[in-house]
């Protein structure tokens, strides 16, 4: 995580999977996984919701800005999304009771 923003990656029950590393500089790769950490596995910031209302981001500044301001956000920690991404946040939905805008 040298140079990198080290943020931590929860479950649905708030337990610490992993950290992530969000790059700091155009050169580097957008995020760096540990290895062993599967990011198709999360809805980053999921174990957080609470509302009505989340919206659905592109990356994890996105999320922790939101959350800045009052407001829910999710996002997927891949560069494009799988259909079992789209079958976990439909579950994650179901559960939590809440609607996803864009």
């Amino acid at each position: 995580m040298r140079g990198r923003m080290a943020v931590p990656v929860h479950d649905m029950n708030g337990t610490l999977l992993a950290y992530v590393g969000l790059a700091l500089s155009p050169d580097q790769s957008r995020y760096h996984f540990p290895s062993g950490f599967d990011p198709q596995s999360v809805v980053f910031g999921a174990h957080r919701v609470e509302g009505e209302e989340v919206r659905l981001v592109g990356d994890v500044l996105q999320v922790l800005a939101a959350s800045q301001i009052g407001e829910e956000a999710i996002c997927f920690l891949t560069e494009f999304v799988e259909p079992q991404q789209h079958e976990m946040l439909a579950a994650i939905q179901d559960g939590k009771k809440f609607k996803v805008f864009y």
